[in-house]
């Protein structure tokens, strides 16, 4: 896709179930290592710069406090659909809106070309 001239974006993970997070805490590490940005090519100075971003929508928060970064976060039936793992409809809409934090968001930094 880089090759193609596209911009391409890497979700960090909300949390999970406790079982599930070691993974998802390597997941987020790996996005956010400079290491990442080299083995794409979009280092500074890398054929790709400036053209893969990550979005953190684990670090969102919405009413004060964060509700995608710990698996006690992940247990709130009002942002997560009961399974400990994926949105409710209110979690899934302050994904995208980023809630509190909206740099954070889905949405963030992205237009709508009319």
């Amino acid at each position: 896709m880089l090759q193609r001239g596209w911009s391409v974006r890497a979700m960090a993970n909300i949390a999970s179930s406790p079982a599930l997070m070691p993974q998802i805490e390597a997941q987020r590490s790996a996005l956010r290592s400079a290491q990442f940005l080299s083995d794409t090519g979009a280092q500074a100075g890398g054929p790709f710069a400036g053209r893969v971003s990550t979005v953190s929508t684990d670090l969102i928060a919405h009413n004060g406090a964060q509700r995608f970064a710990t698996s006690d976060a992940a247990a709130d039936q009002a942002y997560y659909a009961g399974d400990s793992t994926h949105p409710g409809v209110l979690g899934a809409q302050v994904r995208v809106t980023g809630g509190d934090t909206p740099a954070y968001g889905v949405a963030a930094g992205l237009s709508n070309p009319s």
